[in-house]
């Protein structure tokens, strides 16, 4: 179960499977548009350039994004934000 308010998106834990976190996890604003970024295809430099920042930057929402959603890959990460529907009804291939 996933809720949305106007300051980001927040999953429950027991979604991102990542027990060390008890309380929701907060998705940024910023978080989630690299993540669908990445369900287009879009590689972190490419992503870097359409949102204005680094790929080191993207690199590291990825990584964050890892974490709070309890995957290990971009792959990962599309087919867990598909499985929540964060990213639309529209479903993204990997």
């Amino acid at each position: 179960m996933f809720l949305i308010d106007e300051k980001g998106l927040y999953i429950s834990y027991q979604n991102t499977m990542n027990l060390a976190h008890p309380r929701p996890t907060k998705i940024t604003a910023r978080e989630l548009e690299v993540l669908r970024c990445l369900s287009q295809g879009m590689s972190a430099n490419e992503i870097g350039e359409k949102l204005g920042t680094s790929h080191r930057t993207v690199d590291a929402h990825k990584q964050n994004l890892f974490m709070k959603m309890g995957v290990s890959n971009s792959a990962g990460l599309v087919q867990k934000a598909n499985d929540l529907n964060l990213l639309g009804k529209k479903k993204f291939k990997i």
